[in-house]
């Protein structure tokens, strides 16, 4: 009888120990599990970092070929170096200074060797050139006029642009070098956006045109309206129009000599205005009535009656005289007299000439 208790309360006894040896393993497996289970706060952070700067990049590498516009700042206008470096970041919430210069001011400078992805590089001694460094000696940057937003490495020469400086805005620790896989896979995703927003643009404008086509407004107003009031009664008896000829009468077509008679008398009547035509002439410095009169055949008080000039010594220079038609054929018959006479003279020479002299 002692035996049974005393067996029975060594059972008792290891009972707590077996059940502690029992519920161990598990407490300490489930912490172990929770301690593995727990982020490692340095890889998020990196993570965090990472997908920022992949955003940055991503919208940067969206305007790759938009053109330089000076003092542009959106995808519409177009960019210039500041205007492109703003905007980018203004899509990621974080508001730049306006222009390359004023950047300087925002950020922690970074030597050229400890560059990352998403850093601010400069250029020129008046840092009047900034672009986005997108790693492996590489940087995004809208470069002047007559160029469109590429990336080109720090070295490149292209425009004259040395590097001088570069600033860090966000924190980019850990963040790795983007792969041009990923780059021009960015890109291709810009331009197939661009294309939709286009197409949807091109729908819009159809769709505001008006339409040819009977609208369905038109259709239901028609439907509405009774057919019996367009119906042509049955009885009736439609007879077909009966078209008369049109008689036709021929042209007169005039003959050809009235057309000529006609031309006769435009010519003659032409002439007869040009004949009856008064001569004119515009007085400059140095002429007087008498001088006039001489040249014209007429004298100085035909001239004067005919312009109505009372004082004949005042002539103003630029002051255009009628000169009397007498005064042409009075001239053109002086003109004759004068060549006759000297014709005579060269005759009475030539004759004199061909007669031999006599010697006496």
């Amino acid at each position: 009888m002692s035996y049974h208790r005393l067996n029975t309360s060594i059972k008792y006894a290891f009972l707590p120990m077996l059940l502690l040896v029992l519920f161990l393993p598990g407490c300490f497996k489930s912490d172990q599990a929770k301690v593995f289970k727990q982020k490692d706060p340095i890889t998020s952070i990196y993570t965090l970092n990472q997908q920022r700067v992949n955003q940055i990049l991503k919208t940067a590498f969206s305007q790759i070929g938009n053109p330089y516009r000076y003092g542009g700042n959106s995808p519409e206008t177009g960019f210039d170096c500041s205007g492109f470096v703003s905007w980018v970041y203004k899509q990621d919430g974080i508001a730049l200074p306006r222009s390359s210069r004023d950047m300087l001011a925002v950020g922690e400078p970074i030597p050229m060797e400890e560059l990352r992805p998403g850093d601010l590089v400069f250029f020129n001694y008046g840092y009047s050139h900034v672009g986005i460094y997108t790693g492996e000696d590489k940087y995004i940057h809208s470069p002047r006029t007559g160029k469109r937003i590429e990336e080109v490495y720090l070295t490149a020469k292209g425009r004259g642009d040395h590097f001088v400086g570069a600033r860090r805005i966000i924190d980019n620790i850990g963040v790795n070098v983007i792969s041009d896989r990923l780059k021009n896979q960015w890109i291709a995703q810009s331009r197939h956006q661009t294309d939709l927003a286009l197409q949807a643009s091109a729908g819009q404008r159809r769709s505001a045109l008006p339409n040819s086509r009977v609208t369905q407004s038109t259709l239901t107003a028609a439907s509405s309206l009774s057919p019996a009031k367009f119906a042509a009664p049955k009885s009736a008896s439609v007879k077909p129009a009966t078209v008369k000829p049109a008689s036709v009468k021929p042209a007169s077509v005039k003959p050809a000599t009235v057309k000529v008679a006609s031309g006769q008398k435009a010519a003659a009547k032409k002439t007869a205005n040009a004949k009856t035509k008064k001569n004119t002439y515009k007085v400059v410095p140095g002429d007087n009535l008498v001088t006039l009169a001489k040249r014209y055949g007429l004298s100085s008080n035909d001239i004067a009656a005919a312009n109505k000039i009372k004082d004949k010594n005042k002539l103003q220079p630029g002051q255009v005289l009628i000169i009397p038609a007498k005064a042409k054929t009075a001239a053109v018959a002086k003109n004759k007299v004068t060549k006759k006479t000297a014709g005579k003279a060269k005759v009475t020479k030539t004759t004199s000439a061909a007669t031999p002299k006599t010697k006496s």
